[in-house]
């Protein structure tokens, strides 16, 4: 058979940050056996080797194979630019981490061509655990609970109405996602032209949103052979919602969108329903867990609290404590030093004394030895004083007196001529 006789199928391959796993995933890619495909890498911005490795693929590759690569869209406006850009009757989704067996494409579209009604083809995968994966818990709890997602189906038929299956009673019970990730799947592009692309405001349970609203208008055919391979690792999306808690979130903001959005009108009411319950119960949870962990944290301050009191309070004995010691010390320093400044003084001030005291003698001393000169010089003038005046009443004294009378008289007469003679000249 001439390959145009095959319908065209776009495997559609979104990319972000994918160097690690990007080669073996197109080594895959480009091992099909089926003639007809078109190979559509989109690209959302990587900075790492991602785009290198798809162009040394793209140059050696028989088939016609786009790289687009534009700015950074986020995860599902990705997938839905591959829906877009997709030239293919069917779009064969393969994720950048995971790998297709060779006869993937053709087996299922081998099947899907069985039948016009049937708009999404599934097979069961195999979940791969990378280097590392065995060791983290979350990994090992995905590969636990997410084996053989198609045994959860009570009713499982090669192809058959969605309808149906949106009527299973194990519908709504876990695994909530029986088809598996887009990996897994194969879906007629006129589909997306139906219903729409997937839903950007979900992010983990977008592909779920999107099977479901397939059973809501088509068939859904499955090959009951492992088809592809779904890698668990470290850095999976999954991982990061299940971290950060948005993996509860899109659990909610789904539920919710079951129960108002058109496109789920024809959900049976008894589906509606336990979505309802469940909402309301998990409403109910969250709020006991959160007046619990408010109680337990209005606990923990008032007992932080009261630790704090009594640590302010043993503090602040420490500090009285200290501050007693140390005023303590200081008085009896200062005392000592006070009593040795006094002795000192009265030491200073004893001898002070005592040099007052034979200062004092000392004067006396000297004012009585003054006393005595002062009372025999008295005596001494006394005793001039009657020689002189004995001397006066004498005749001496009175001839002594008379001969200065008579030499003053001659000492004057001798100087008369002198004058008269400098008058005449």
């Amino acid at each position: 058979m001439q390959k145009d006789t095959y319908p065209l199928v776009t495997i559609a391959i979104p990319t972000y940050q994918a160097e690690k796993f990007l080669a073996e995933t197109l080594s895959t890619a480009l091992s099909q056996t089926y003639p007809n495909i078109e190979i559509l890498i989109s690209d959302d911005g990587s900075t790492d080797g991602t785009l290198e490795i798809a162009k040394e693929f793209q140059k050696n590759s028989a088939v016609d194979f786009k790289i687009l690569n534009h700015d950074r869209l986020g995860m599902v406006n990705n997938w839905n630019y591959c829906i877009t850009m997709s030239q293919g009757k069917y779009i064969k989704f393969l994720f950048q981490d995971d790998l297709l067996a060779s006869n993937c494409v053709d087996e299922m579209v081998k099947l899907a061509q069985e039948d016009d009604d049937i708009g999404l083809v599934f097979s069961p995968r195999v979940l791969i655990l990378a280097e590392g994966a065995e060791l983290d818990e979350r990994c090992l709890l995905v590969y636990r609970d997410c084996s053989n997602l198609y045994q959860a189906w009570s009713n499982l038929q090669s192809v058959q109405w969605g309808r149906e299956l949106l009527q299973d009673p194990n519908l709504l019970e876990s695994p909530i996602n029986k088809i598996g990730e887009p990996s897994t799947v194969m879906i007629k592009k006129e589909v997306f032209e139906e219903i729409g692309s997937f839903d950007p405001d979900l992010c983990q349970i977008v592909d779920v949103d999107m099977w479901l609203r397939i059973m809501g208008r088509y068939k859904i055919a499955f090959i009951d052979e492992k088809l592809s391979s779904f890698r668990l690792h470290t850095q999976q999306q999954t991982l990061s919602n299940m971290d950060s808690g948005e993996l509860l979130l899109d659990n909610d903001r789904f539920n919710r969108k079951i129960l108002i959005a058109p496109c789920y009108g024809n959900f049976s009411q008894g589906n509606k329903e336990k979505i309802y319950n469940r909402i309301i119960a998990n409403l109910e949870h969250k709020y006991n867990n959160l007046a619990r962990e408010w109680c337990k944290d209005l606990e923990n301050q008032l007992q932080l609290t009261q630790g704090e009191l009594a640590d302010n309070k043993l503090r602040q004995e420490n500090k009285e404590k200290i501050y007693n010691q140390v005023m303590a010390t200081v008085e009896d320093r200062y005392d000592s030093l006070a009593k040795a400044k006094i002795a000192e003084v009265e030491v200073w001030a004893t001898n002070l004394e005592n040099s007052l005291r034979a200062t004092q003698q000392e004067l006396e001393n000297q004012l009585k030895l003054g006393q005595q000169d002062l009372d025999k010089t008295k005596i001494d003038l006394a005793d001039a004083q009657g020689i002189i005046e004995g001397m006066e009443s004498s005749k001496f004294w009175k001839i002594r007196g008379l001969w200065f009378k008579v030499k003053g008289l001659f000492a004057a007469e001798a100087k008369k001529p002198a004058i008269e003679k400098s008058s005449i000249s």
